[in-house]
């Protein structure tokens, strides 16, 4: 659809229905066409409206985005990119990475009954060991009301996050 108009381009889809074509195709390659202009200008709109957004770490206000998520007991999960236990800044990108273990925390805090301000100071934090501590010196209800939120993460390894709760003292070393 690059340099055509929307309309036009549907326009087309529209008459080949009307012809004795299957359908299926024709509807399945129009919807195909749609998403991808669709993509194409929420992505103009980021870059030209908000080009904060579109420079990681992608922090849309994660802390309010967690307190609303635990005030409405809903369930989440973080589908990619926290590899790491703590936040951090990428040797190889410099950008920011939140910390799987930093948004636990947050949760914990929110479900607990936490304002925003605290939900962003435990995202911010960088040290491993006051980490782990916190991680550690959560009582076992608020554990389980966390887990009812934060159901899960996705990362692309198993052996860095594992290696990070090694490290921290929160697990034993696999094997």
């Amino acid at each position: 659809m690059d340099g055509e108009h929307t309309t036009v381009v549907i326009q087309r889809y529209l008459d080949e229905l009307a012809e004795e074509k299957p359908a299926d195709p024709i509807i399945r390659t129009l919807l195909d066409t749609s998403v991808r202009r669709l993509h194409q200008l929420c992505c103009a709109l980021l870059y030209r409206s908000y080009p904060r957004l579109t420079r990681p770490p992608l922090n849309l206000q994660v802390e309010e985005m967690l307190s609303a998520v635990v005030e409405r007991r809903a369930r989440f999960k973080c589908t990619a990119g926290l590899h790491h236990a703590v936040r951090h800044t990428a040797a190889d990108t410099g950008f920011e990475h939140h910390g799987f273990l930093n948004v636990l925390l947050a949760v914990a805090a929110a479900a607990d009954g936490a304002d925003t301000a605290v939900l962003a100071s435990l995202l911010a934090e960088r040290d491993p060991q006051a980490v782990a501590a916190r991680i550690a010196a959560l009582d076992a209800d608020l554990v389980a009301d966390t887990r009812h939120f934060f159901t899960s993460f996705g990362t692309c390894s198993i052996e860095e996050p594992v290696a990070d709760l090694v490290a921290l003292g929160l697990a034993a070393k696999p094997g």
